[in-house]
């Protein structure tokens, strides 16, 4: 596979209410974030979020959440490679 990426960090954010998800690119093309599902509901994040081949950075993610939350984390490309996972909030 030439796209592939991984999230490396996921962080709840008390003060913002934002989830920042640190994502990095450890495949061979760019990537272009076209999408991202929380609890499979298409979330607001700032676009265009691009990352270039070894490139990494936060991507913020409005969501409502609440103390002892789990999240499902869904990030998709344009690709549409997916990358994702359950996260618990603090």
């Amino acid at each position: 596979m030439s796209e592939r990426a991984v999230i490396e960090d996921v962080w709840f954010n008390n003060s913002t209410g934002i989830i920042q998800v640190y994502l990095r690119n450890t495949g061979k093309v760019a990537i272009h974030v076209s999408g991202v599902y929380i609890n499979h509901t298409a979330s607001y994040f700032a676009r265009p979020f691009d990352l270039e081949v070894y490139q990494h950075r936060w991507l913020n993610v409005s969501q409502n959440w609440s103390a002892g939350d789990v999240c499902s984390i869904d990030v998709v490309t344009t690709r549409g490679t997916h990358v994702g996972g359950y996260y618990k909030a603090p």
